[in-house]
């Protein structure tokens, strides 16, 4: 699924985000800033 939210933010055109997530998007958002450093300015859990 972090890879699928990649895909989207470079299909919008977004360069970085700033990711807080709750629940069971945390491990999304984990693996999202460990696969795709350059898109991720931040992370809360």
């Amino acid at each position: 699924m972090a890879d699928d939210l990649a895909v989207v933010l470079d299909r919008l055109g977004v360069a970085k985000v700033s990711v807080v997530a709750h629940d069971w998007g945390g491990p999304i958002a984990a693996y999202l800033t460990l696969r795709h450093p350059k898109k991720v300015a931040g992370f809360s859990d």
